[in-house]
């Protein structure tokens, strides 16, 4: 399968998927994106996830995101992320590190779905 149609099919699901660097830039974003948040992938490449966090983002949630990924773990969390017109909506989360075969992180992937 190649990448348009994993693509389409995320679309269907109503699913992003977001990858970023282990500088947490995002470097890979669905082009679904702008039906969740508004934005385009070429407007997130290069930023961080933080970029749709706001005022009523949960502490709690932002906190296990940072400890997750600093211990190179798995992590699930709903947090209160926000569009581009700065309307906020609820997110739901489940990301993983990717490794290199020495198991060191490369890359983390999330997999993001609105809650309604």
């Amino acid at each position: 399968m190649d990448i348009p149609d994993v693509d389409l099919q995320l679309i269907d699901k109503n699913r992003v998927i977001l990858v970023t660097d282990t500088e947490q830039r995002i470097v890979f974003a669905s082009s679904n994106m702008i039906i969740m948040n508004g934005y385009t992938p070429g407007e997130v490449l290069g930023k961080t996830p933080r970029m749709f966090q706001g005022e009523s983002t949960e502490p709690k949630s932002r906190a296990v995101i940072r400890n997750a990924m600093s211990r190179l773990r798995p992590f699930h969390v709903v947090l209160t992320n926000y569009r581009k017109n700065g309307v906020p909506y609820l997110c739901e989360i489940e990301s993983f590190p990717m490794l290199n075969r020495h198991h060191m992180p490369v890359h983390f992937i999330a997999f993001e779905n609105i809650i309604p």
